[in-house]
Protein backbone atom coordinates (compact mmCIF):
# COMPACT_ATOMS: atom_id res chain seq x y z
CA UNK A 1 0.00 0.00 0.00
CA UNK A 2 2.54 2.09 0.81
CA UNK A 3 4.10 2.02 -2.67
CA UNK A 4 0.92 2.56 -4.25
CA UNK A 5 0.72 5.60 -2.25
CA UNK A 6 4.31 6.67 -3.34
CA UNK A 7 3.72 6.18 -6.88
CA UNK A 8 0.18 8.28 -6.44
CA UNK A 9 1.70 11.40 -4.74
CA UNK A 10 4.67 11.73 -7.58
CA UNK A 11 2.45 10.36 -10.64
CA UNK A 12 2.71 13.99 -12.50
CA UNK A 13 6.24 14.02 -11.38
CA UNK A 14 7.42 10.81 -13.38
CA UNK A 15 5.18 11.42 -16.38
CA UNK A 16 7.38 14.89 -17.15
CA UNK A 17 10.42 12.99 -16.54
CA UNK A 18 9.17 10.18 -19.00
CA UNK A 19 8.47 12.96 -21.28
CA UNK A 20 12.06 14.62 -21.19
CA UNK A 21 13.69 10.95 -21.48
CA UNK A 22 11.98 10.87 -24.52
CA UNK A 23 13.10 14.27 -26.24
CA UNK A 24 16.47 13.52 -25.36
CA UNK A 25 16.10 10.04 -27.08
CA UNK A 26 14.73 11.69 -30.18
CA UNK A 27 17.31 14.86 -30.46
CA UNK A 28 20.28 11.75 -30.24
CA UNK A 29 18.70 9.95 -33.13
CA UNK A 30 18.55 13.13 -34.96
CA UNK A 31 21.74 14.90 -34.34
CA UNK A 32 22.96 11.08 -35.44
CA UNK A 33 21.05 11.14 -39.37
CA UNK A 34 21.84 14.87 -39.77
CA UNK A 35 25.49 13.72 -39.66
CA UNK A 36 25.42 11.32 -42.40
CA UNK A 37 26.33 11.99 -46.17
CA UNK A 38 23.43 11.37 -48.52
CA UNK A 39 23.71 8.48 -50.55
CA UNK A 40 24.83 9.75 -54.25
CA UNK A 41 21.93 9.65 -57.11
CA UNK A 42 22.22 6.61 -59.12
CA UNK A 43 23.09 7.10 -62.66
CA UNK A 44 20.84 6.75 -65.81
CA UNK A 45 21.97 3.38 -67.80
CA UNK A 46 23.88 4.59 -70.94
CA UNK A 47 22.05 2.92 -73.26
CA UNK A 48 18.24 3.28 -72.10
CA UNK A 49 15.65 1.06 -73.37
CA UNK A 50 13.37 2.40 -76.15
CA UNK A 51 9.95 3.14 -75.52
CA UNK A 52 6.53 1.39 -77.13
CA UNK A 53 5.47 3.02 -79.69
CA UNK A 54 1.44 4.24 -79.44
CA UNK A 55 -0.72 2.44 -80.89
CA UNK A 56 -2.62 4.32 -83.70
CA UNK A 57 -4.19 1.72 -85.44
CA UNK A 58 -7.81 2.99 -84.77
CA UNK A 59 -7.41 6.48 -85.49
CA UNK A 60 -5.75 5.54 -89.28
CA UNK A 61 -8.63 2.99 -89.61
CA UNK A 62 -11.36 6.10 -88.48
CA UNK A 63 -9.44 8.41 -91.44
CA UNK A 64 -10.23 5.17 -93.94
CA UNK A 65 -13.27 4.96 -93.42
CA UNK A 66 -14.13 8.83 -94.23
CA UNK A 67 -11.85 8.62 -97.44
CA UNK A 68 -13.71 6.14 -98.74
CA UNK A 69 -17.16 7.93 -98.18
CA UNK A 70 -18.70 6.29 -95.29
CA UNK A 71 -18.18 7.13 -90.95
CA UNK A 72 -18.35 3.66 -89.86
CA UNK A 73 -19.18 2.62 -86.59
CA UNK A 74 -16.20 4.08 -84.82
CA UNK A 75 -17.36 6.15 -82.29
CA UNK A 76 -14.97 9.06 -80.21
CA UNK A 77 -15.86 10.22 -76.87
CA UNK A 78 -16.08 13.48 -76.23
CA UNK A 79 -15.61 14.77 -79.36
CA UNK A 80 -16.78 18.33 -79.64
CA UNK A 81 -17.07 20.06 -83.37
CA UNK A 82 -17.59 23.55 -84.21
CA UNK A 83 -21.08 24.73 -85.37
CA UNK A 84 -24.24 22.49 -85.13
CA UNK A 85 -24.24 19.95 -86.70
CA UNK A 86 -27.40 17.31 -88.20
CA UNK A 87 -27.43 13.85 -89.45
CA UNK A 88 -26.96 13.35 -92.98
CA UNK A 89 -30.35 11.33 -93.94
CA UNK A 90 -28.60 9.11 -95.80
CA UNK A 91 -25.14 7.81 -94.39
CA UNK A 92 -26.28 9.39 -90.56
CA UNK A 93 -22.98 11.13 -90.61
CA UNK A 94 -22.45 14.70 -88.43
CA UNK A 95 -22.89 17.08 -91.40
CA UNK A 96 -22.94 21.04 -90.72
CA UNK A 97 -26.20 22.60 -90.81
CA UNK A 98 -25.58 25.25 -93.00
CA UNK A 99 -24.97 22.17 -95.76
CA UNK A 100 -28.53 20.91 -95.22
CA UNK A 101 -30.17 24.32 -96.00
CA UNK A 102 -28.24 25.54 -98.42
CA UNK A 103 -28.58 21.45 -99.94
CA UNK A 104 -24.84 20.88 -100.42
CA UNK A 105 -23.93 17.56 -100.92
CA UNK A 106 -22.83 15.26 -98.05
CA UNK A 107 -18.74 15.55 -97.57
CA UNK A 108 -19.22 11.95 -96.85
CA UNK A 109 -21.65 10.42 -99.04
CA UNK A 110 -22.46 13.19 -101.43
CA UNK A 111 -26.34 12.95 -100.99
CA UNK A 112 -28.02 16.41 -101.59
CA UNK A 113 -31.20 16.63 -99.37
CA UNK A 114 -34.38 16.89 -101.33
CA UNK A 115 -35.92 20.33 -100.85
CA UNK A 116 -38.40 20.88 -98.08
CA UNK A 117 -41.95 21.54 -98.73
CA UNK A 118 -43.54 24.78 -99.32
CA UNK A 119 -45.40 24.59 -95.96
CA UNK A 120 -42.19 23.55 -93.83
CA UNK A 121 -41.30 25.28 -90.75
CA UNK A 122 -38.26 24.54 -89.24
CA UNK A 123 -37.97 26.52 -85.84
CA UNK A 124 -41.68 25.86 -85.54
CA UNK A 125 -42.94 30.07 -84.98
CA UNK A 126 -45.90 29.72 -87.06
CA UNK A 127 -44.49 30.49 -90.49
CA UNK A 128 -42.75 28.63 -93.55
CA UNK A 129 -39.35 28.52 -94.03
CA UNK A 130 -39.98 29.68 -97.50
CA UNK A 131 -42.26 33.25 -96.64
CA UNK A 132 -39.10 33.98 -94.08
CA UNK A 133 -36.83 34.09 -96.64
CA UNK A 134 -39.03 35.58 -99.27
CA UNK A 135 -39.53 38.57 -96.86
CA UNK A 136 -36.44 38.55 -95.37
CA UNK A 137 -36.82 36.55 -92.32
CA UNK A 138 -34.41 33.93 -90.24
CA UNK A 139 -36.24 30.67 -91.00
CA UNK A 140 -34.27 29.61 -87.58
CA UNK A 141 -35.10 31.91 -85.38
CA UNK A 142 -38.67 31.57 -83.89
CA UNK A 143 -39.11 35.39 -82.16
CA UNK A 144 -39.48 37.41 -85.60
CA UNK A 145 -42.67 35.47 -85.45
CA UNK A 146 -44.20 38.18 -82.76
CA UNK A 147 -42.12 41.08 -84.57
CA UNK A 148 -43.96 43.57 -86.41
CA UNK A 149 -41.79 44.48 -89.52
CA UNK A 150 -43.82 47.21 -90.92
CA UNK A 151 -44.89 48.87 -87.91
CA UNK A 152 -48.95 48.65 -88.72
CA UNK A 153 -49.69 46.81 -85.28
CA UNK A 154 -50.01 43.27 -86.51
CA UNK A 155 -47.54 40.62 -85.45
CA UNK A 156 -45.45 38.80 -88.62
CA UNK A 157 -47.10 35.89 -87.73
CA UNK A 158 -50.43 37.51 -88.20
CA UNK A 159 -49.65 38.72 -91.44
CA UNK A 160 -48.89 35.15 -92.65
CA UNK A 161 -51.91 33.77 -91.07
CA UNK A 162 -53.92 36.12 -93.49
CA UNK A 163 -51.77 36.28 -96.43
CA UNK A 164 -50.33 39.84 -96.32
CA UNK A 165 -46.92 41.98 -96.68
CA UNK A 166 -45.31 42.00 -93.83
CA UNK A 167 -43.18 44.64 -95.10
CA UNK A 168 -46.03 47.31 -96.46
CA UNK A 169 -47.89 48.98 -93.80
CA UNK A 170 -50.17 49.62 -96.20
CA UNK A 171 -51.44 45.89 -96.46
CA UNK A 172 -52.73 44.73 -93.39
CA UNK A 173 -55.19 41.65 -92.00
CA UNK A 174 -57.84 44.43 -91.11
CA UNK A 175 -60.62 43.59 -93.58
CA UNK A 176 -60.11 40.08 -92.46
CA UNK A 177 -60.01 39.79 -88.41
CA UNK A 178 -63.00 43.34 -88.58
CA UNK A 179 -66.23 42.05 -89.55
CA UNK A 180 -69.35 43.65 -89.20
CA UNK A 181 -71.33 41.41 -86.58
CA UNK A 182 -74.67 43.42 -86.72
CA UNK A 183 -76.26 46.17 -88.44
CA UNK A 184 -79.40 47.98 -86.68
CA UNK A 185 -80.91 50.93 -88.09
CA UNK A 186 -83.66 53.57 -86.69
CA UNK A 187 -86.04 56.14 -88.63
CA UNK A 188 -84.85 59.84 -88.05
CA UNK A 189 -87.42 61.85 -86.63
CA UNK A 190 -87.75 64.29 -88.80
CA UNK A 191 -88.76 64.02 -92.60
CA UNK A 192 -88.17 67.01 -94.99
CA UNK A 193 -92.45 66.70 -96.35
CA UNK A 194 -91.32 69.52 -99.40
CA UNK A 195 -90.37 73.48 -100.18
CA UNK A 196 -92.35 76.29 -101.40
CA UNK A 197 -90.88 79.65 -102.62
CA UNK A 198 -92.17 83.37 -101.77
CA UNK A 199 -92.77 85.40 -105.09
CA UNK A 200 -89.06 87.23 -103.72
CA UNK A 201 -87.20 83.84 -104.22
CA UNK A 202 -87.28 83.00 -100.54
CA UNK A 203 -87.23 79.19 -99.81
CA UNK A 204 -89.23 77.54 -97.21
CA UNK A 205 -88.86 73.86 -96.02
CA UNK A 206 -91.67 71.82 -94.58
CA UNK A 207 -90.42 69.12 -91.90
CA UNK A 208 -92.40 66.81 -90.43
CA UNK A 209 -91.84 65.42 -86.82
CA UNK A 210 -94.15 62.66 -85.01
CA UNK A 211 -97.13 64.98 -83.93
CA UNK A 212 -95.76 68.67 -85.45
CA UNK A 213 -95.15 70.15 -88.64
CA UNK A 214 -92.77 72.90 -88.55
CA UNK A 215 -92.01 75.85 -91.59
CA UNK A 216 -87.81 76.62 -91.78
CA UNK A 217 -85.64 78.50 -93.87
CA UNK A 218 -82.13 78.47 -94.41
CA UNK A 219 -80.00 79.38 -91.10
CA UNK A 220 -82.67 78.04 -89.24
CA UNK A 221 -83.02 75.19 -86.47
CA UNK A 222 -85.36 72.72 -86.36
CA UNK A 223 -85.09 70.08 -83.09
CA UNK A 224 -81.48 71.04 -82.51
CA UNK A 225 -80.68 70.75 -86.06
CA UNK A 226 -79.67 73.52 -88.39
CA UNK A 227 -80.79 73.82 -92.07
CA UNK A 228 -77.58 74.49 -94.10
CA UNK A 229 -78.46 73.78 -97.79
CA UNK A 230 -80.75 72.69 -100.07
CA UNK A 231 -80.33 71.08 -103.92
CA UNK A 232 -82.94 70.80 -106.23
CA UNK A 233 -83.23 67.43 -108.16
CA UNK A 234 -85.22 65.47 -110.25
CA UNK A 235 -85.51 62.01 -111.32
CA UNK A 236 -86.60 60.32 -114.26
CA UNK A 237 -88.06 57.11 -112.25
CA UNK A 238 -90.07 53.89 -114.75
CA UNK A 239 -93.48 52.85 -113.13
CA UNK A 240 -96.38 50.98 -114.65
CA UNK A 241 -97.91 53.53 -115.86
CA UNK A 242 -94.35 54.62 -118.30
CA UNK A 243 -91.47 57.15 -116.96
CA UNK A 244 -92.44 59.99 -114.89
CA UNK A 245 -90.25 62.68 -113.15
CA UNK A 246 -90.03 62.31 -109.44
CA UNK A 247 -88.98 65.17 -107.38
CA UNK A 248 -85.99 64.08 -104.96
CA UNK A 249 -84.39 67.05 -103.74
CA UNK A 250 -82.53 67.14 -101.04
CA UNK A 251 -81.95 69.31 -97.90
CA UNK A 252 -79.27 68.77 -95.31
CA UNK A 253 -79.17 69.11 -91.40
CA UNK A 254 -76.65 70.06 -89.63
CA UNK A 255 -75.58 69.85 -85.71
CA UNK A 256 -72.48 69.11 -83.98
CA UNK A 257 -70.42 69.26 -87.27
CA UNK A 258 -72.14 66.47 -88.64
CA UNK A 259 -74.83 66.69 -92.02
CA UNK A 260 -77.70 64.58 -92.34
CA UNK A 261 -79.06 64.42 -95.92
CA UNK A 262 -82.92 64.22 -96.29
CA UNK A 263 -84.40 63.29 -99.41
CA UNK A 264 -87.67 65.20 -99.99
CA UNK A 265 -90.69 62.91 -99.04
CA UNK A 266 -88.51 59.67 -98.47
CA UNK A 267 -87.63 58.63 -94.61
CA UNK A 268 -84.32 58.71 -93.74
CA UNK A 269 -82.59 55.93 -91.35
CA UNK A 270 -79.69 55.79 -89.31
CA UNK A 271 -77.72 53.20 -89.20
CA UNK A 272 -75.48 52.22 -86.36
CA UNK A 273 -73.19 49.21 -86.58
CA UNK A 274 -71.37 46.50 -84.11
CA UNK A 275 -67.35 45.64 -85.68
CA UNK A 276 -66.16 42.77 -84.32
CA UNK A 277 -62.16 42.33 -83.86
CA UNK A 278 -61.54 38.50 -84.39
CA UNK A 279 -57.93 38.36 -82.76
CA UNK A 280 -59.54 39.52 -79.31
CA UNK A 281 -63.37 39.51 -79.58
CA UNK A 282 -63.13 42.74 -78.99
CA UNK A 283 -66.79 44.75 -80.37
CA UNK A 284 -66.98 48.71 -81.32
CA UNK A 285 -70.11 49.78 -82.12
CA UNK A 286 -70.13 52.80 -84.77
CA UNK A 287 -72.27 55.24 -87.17
CA UNK A 288 -71.40 57.45 -89.87
CA UNK A 289 -68.81 59.75 -88.68
CA UNK A 290 -67.56 57.41 -85.81
CA UNK A 291 -63.81 56.92 -85.53
CA UNK A 292 -62.83 53.17 -83.55
CA UNK A 293 -58.95 52.61 -83.13
CA UNK A 294 -57.76 49.15 -83.99
CA UNK A 295 -54.19 48.08 -83.25
CA UNK A 296 -52.66 51.64 -83.24
CA UNK A 297 -54.99 52.58 -86.50
CA UNK A 298 -57.18 55.24 -86.61
CA UNK A 299 -60.28 54.04 -88.38
CA UNK A 300 -63.21 56.42 -89.40
CA UNK A 301 -66.93 55.04 -90.61
CA UNK A 302 -67.25 56.71 -93.78
CA UNK A 303 -70.68 54.52 -94.51
CA UNK A 304 -73.10 52.00 -93.31
CA UNK A 305 -74.68 49.87 -95.97
CA UNK A 306 -78.00 48.15 -94.19
CA UNK A 307 -78.84 46.34 -97.46
CA UNK A 308 -75.16 45.11 -98.08
CA UNK A 309 -74.01 44.57 -94.82
CA UNK A 310 -71.14 46.37 -95.03
CA UNK A 311 -69.45 49.06 -93.28
CA UNK A 312 -66.67 51.36 -95.12
CA UNK A 313 -63.85 52.91 -93.28
CA UNK A 314 -61.04 55.36 -93.72
CA UNK A 315 -58.04 54.53 -92.17
CA UNK A 316 -55.68 57.07 -90.91
CA UNK A 317 -52.90 55.90 -93.09
CA UNK A 318 -53.36 53.67 -96.37
CA UNK A 319 -56.58 52.86 -98.83
CA UNK A 320 -60.47 53.09 -98.13
CA UNK A 321 -61.72 49.40 -96.51
CA UNK A 322 -64.95 47.97 -96.96
CA UNK A 323 -65.56 45.75 -93.43
CA UNK A 324 -68.21 43.19 -94.47
CA UNK A 325 -70.92 40.69 -92.73
CA UNK A 326 -69.42 38.54 -90.49
CA UNK A 327 -69.73 35.05 -91.76
CA UNK A 328 -72.20 32.42 -90.50
CA UNK A 329 -70.68 29.01 -89.21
Amino acid sequence: MRVLSWFTSRYDKLIAVSVLVLLLASLIVLSGRAGRRPESMPQPPADPPAVKPVDVSAYKDALARLENGRPGPVKAAGLFVPGTRVECSDCKGPIPIETFRERKPCPFCNFVPPPPPKDFDGDLDGMWDSWEREHGFDPTDPKDAQRDADGDGFTNVEEFAYGCDPTSAHITPLNAVLSVATIARRRFKIMFAGVTKSPTGILTFGLNVPGRSYFKKLGEEVEGFEVVAFEPLKEVQTKTVGSVTVDVSVLTLRRDGKDIVLTQGQPYYVHTAILEFALDSTQHKVRVGSTVEVRGKQLQVTDIDGERETVSVQPSEGEPLIIRKKPTA
